[in-house]
């Protein structure tokens, strides 16, 4: 069972990780490129 700040820590290192893959993909600013990714996994991974 994992603490609640390394639960945190995981979902921030998380976010970092994929954001700076969406940012990569389809542009920081780029709103429907990242619901895109969101809800189609396999074009993400």
């Amino acid at each position: 069972v994992l603490a609640p700040r390394d639960d945190a820590d995981q979902a921030a290192a998380f976010a970092r990780a994929s954001g700076a893959r969406w940012a990569a993909l389809a542009g920081a600013d780029s709103a429907p490129g990242l619901l895109r990714d969101l809800l189609t996994p396999t074009a993400a991974g």
